[in-house]
């Protein structure tokens, strides 16, 4: 991989010296029954044969791998939940260890999908088969989720396309890398995490995807979460962006990048630690940067199309650029489509 600044590795190396066991504080959805399922049992059978008129928290046990022959599918409150298991701080990033483990045991394109305020907590999920749909190669198929959506103390990793699509709702303390292992899905839904309604993206530890590390796209549109609102994440060695907001209507959703450390992203093709592209009313503050590719920190373009939106309303201020820098593309005016520096 490429080189990482001394910044990152020092304060990654002396926060990982520490391992906690955690419990989250934040309310969960209203699961009102628990069901225990063994290690060797078809998940995928227990939690889609369950009632759908009681939410239920499906407990996985700990130290196991579970097969998944079948797309689990949550009901409305269901949660899915391993054993909580420790982590180590990787700056202001979360690094979980799970030790219940999902992976893809028949061909599936995605393993999960939600279907509302869903959670899935202590969970190490990888296998999902990208083969060619613009909606499949991911573990998490999040887009019948809502704003309630909690996805937490995961890892997620080695999946066709990516790790989590149509993400909702808030997605935090998670380690999420080495996606995007077939190359067919670059450019279409390559990337740690993307999603098309404004969604929460916190202390994730983001790293070694082949795309983008997170990525709000495609028109966005706003949500009761407020704004595509990515903090206190770690984004390191991701193929493309490390956070990239593209193609969004000043009518539509937010985006707001803050707290980040942002380094040594772009090897597949250079797009900048953060990318603004074709989208409006952006904000970036007090992230660190550094050893991006082309020296490119934060990235400002458009591409003129008159069927996409013009990217106007940014503003960027108190970052640590570490060398790298800040560009706007031809077209873009500071004045014009009120861009400001500081």
């Amino acid at each position: 991989m490429q080189k990482l600044l001394t910044l990152v590795f020092v304060s990654a190396l002396v926060a990982c010296l520490a391992i906690f066991t955690f419990s989250s504080t934040k309310v969960e959805a209203a699961a009102t029954r628990v069901v225990n399922v063994p290690a060797h049992a078809n998940l995928a059978n227990v939690v889609n044969s369950d009632s759908a008129t009681t939410a239920t928290a499906f407990q996985l046990a700990p130290n196991a791998t579970y097969q998944v022959n079948d797309l689990i599918i949550l009901k409305v409150g269901d949660e899915l939940r391993g054993a909580e298991g420790i982590w180590r701080r990787v700056g202001p990033a979360t690094d979980p260890d799970p030790t219940t483990k999902l992976v893809n045991g028949a061909d599936l394109e995605s393993l999960i999908a939600l279907r509302g305020d869903n959670v899935i907590r202590w969970l190490d999920i990888s296998g999902a088969d990208f083969k060619g749909r613009s909606g499949g190669g991911s573990a998490i198929a999040a887009g019948s989720g809502d704003d309630e959506t909690l996805i937490e103390f995961n890892r997620i990793h080695h999946n066709g396309a990516a790790g989590i699509t149509n993400a909702r709702g808030h997605i935090l303390y998670n380690e999420i890398d080495s996606n995007t292992t077939d190359l067919r899905a670059l450019g279409v839904i390559a990337a740690g995490v993307k999603g098309i309604k404004e969604y929460e993206a916190g202390h994730n530890y983001v790293h070694d995807n082949l795309g983008h590390g997170l990525w709000g796209d495609v028109l966005m549109s706003d949500t009761t979460v407020g704004s595509f609102n990515v903090h206190d994440n770690v984004l390191s060695n991701n193929g493309r962006a490390g956070v990239r907001f593209e193609r969004t209507e000043c009518s539509g959703a937010e985006f707001s990048a803050t707290y980040n450390i942002i380094q040594n992203n772009g090897s597949e093709t250079v797009r900048g630690g953060v990318s603004i592209h074709d989208a409006c009313n952006s904000y970036v503050a007090n992230n660190t940067f550094g050893g991006n590719e082309d020296d490119l920190g934060i990235r400002i373009t458009d591409s003129g199309r008159s069927d996409r939106p013009d990217t106007k309303n940014v503003e960027v201020e108190n970052n640590t650029m570490n060398g790298d820098l800040i560009k706007l593309g031809p077209g873009v005016s500071t004045s014009a489509d009120n861009i400001t520096l500081r």
